[in-house]
């Protein structure tokens, strides 16, 4: 698994532990966390929230599953296509966006082998979904709106950002290009031979 090709993946990962971190190492989330009574007079609540996982324990699976579930996606979209979806997922917080990631990926990329423990069948996916156990409740509205995405309930896979903006964003990440590798092994040449 690698970020070739994948740069709006590399931006919310890199995003999501760094705010994570930031938050939990200077002890803000107080000035962050979601809370009915002070939306009317802190609105910018609705948008910090998402920006950070609520502890360090859950930022590990949250990670794992966004590197992922996040590359392949997004070499099957496109870029523009990728951050359209993270952006309906993103007001759902981190746990949301990966339910909805999960629940699309399962969807539309099929399992590539499945094996049996004591009788019990399972697939090349059955980590994902342990890891999304291990962050609870949180996951159930983005494995609906991974639904209704999949359904394109309202037209909701039409939902483009702007070309600009995606552009801005995969500048910020970078182009990742393929892995150089030698043409021949152990160095030697095909034309150097005799």
């Amino acid at each position: 698994m690698s970020f070739e090709h994948a740069p709006i993946s590399k931006v919310a990962i890199v995003v999501y532990a760094s705010s994570t971190l930031l938050t939990s190492l200077f002890d803000m989330d107080v000035y962050f966390n979601l809370q009915a009574s002070l939306l009317r007079t802190q609105p910018y609540r609705l948008l910090t929230h998402t920006l950070y996982a609520s502890s360090t324990p859950t930022l590990l699976p949250l990670l794992v599953l966004l590197s992922s579930l996040g590359p392949p996606l997004e070499r099957r979209f496109g870029p523009r296509k990728f951050l359209s979806l993270l952006l309906l997922l993103w007001l759902l917080g981190p746990a949301g966006v990966v339910g909805g990631l999960a629940y699309i990926h399962s969807a539309l990329i099929p399992r590539a082998y499945t094996f049996r423990v004591f009788g019990i069948a399972l697939g090349d996916g059955w980590t994902r979904w342990v890891l999304l156990a291990w962050l609870g409740r949180g996951v159930l509205p983005g494995l609906v709106c991974g639904a209704i995405w999949v359904s394109d309930v309202g037209g909701v896979k039409s939902f483009r950002i702007s070309d600009k903006m995606a552009q801005s964003v995969v500048q910020v990440a970078g182009r990742t290009g393929g892995v150089r590798r030698a043409r021949a092994a152990l160095g030697v040449r095909a034309d150097s031979q005799t």
